[in-house]
């Protein structure tokens, strides 16, 4: 039996998605974690203009438990064209219309999708003497100086230290911890992880 080129997405109901080899030119983006395709594999529905990175369409799940919004679970829900000025309550940037977020749509709390690959509680080498834990934030990350998002990595001792998820996420892409992150998720998340590392070059 030969391969389908066809997909059935549950966060695209209405088409199945088809396998795209993108060219190397491609200016499309994956609506899921929004880097580029350009000389990638995906899936897409040109009826409702929506790319899906391979690896991001394999990983990401229909409903997940997120520790920082731990009263509901979060539907993979897609942005309307027209929801322009909705953000991101991690790290308050822009979702683009017609990305894809993690939503409860109970609470209206939504978070781009490459944030729940976040762990509540790190041990870092930016502050090896105690766990970072994931706290709701105000002030400056300790690391780089910038203000904090709504949501941080403080340390669980006594230590004024602070740090923004962009900083921990760029550390948590470090090689050495990419082997314990496959290791957890059966080696799902290497693909999600060259994508999320590209992201934040």
């Amino acid at each position: 039996m030969a391969p389908s080129h066809r997909r059935h997405y549950f966060a695209h109901p209405q088409h199945p998605l088809l396998r795209t080899q993108y060219g190397g030119d491609s200016t499309h983006v994956c609506d899921i974690c929004r880097s580029q395709l350009a000389g990638l594999a995906g899936y897409r529905c040109n009826a409702c203009d929506i790319d899906v990175h391979e690896a991001c369409a394999g990983y990401f799940k229909e409903a997940v438990a997120f520790f920082a919004h731990p009263w509901h679970s979060l539907t993979l829900s897609r942005i309307p064209a027209a929801g322009a000025g909705w953000a991101c309550d991690l790290c308050e940037e822009e979702c683009a219309p017609g990305s894809f977020v993690y939503l409860c749509a109970r609470c209206m709390f939504d978070v781009h999708p490459l944030w729940t690959m976040l762990p509540q509680t790190i041990r870092s080498a930016l502050h090896p003497e105690h766990d970072l834990c994931m706290v709701p934030s105000s002030g400056h990350c300790s690391a780089c100086n910038g203000d904090l998002p709504v949501g941080q990595y403080v340390c669980g001792g006594d230590c004024l230290i602070s740090s923004s998820a962009r900083v921990i996420a760029r550390f948590l892409l470090k090689a050495s911890f990419r082997v314990a992150v496959d290791a957890a998720n059966g080696d799902l998340a290497s693909p999600v992880l060259n994508v999320l590392e590209a992201a934040f070059s």
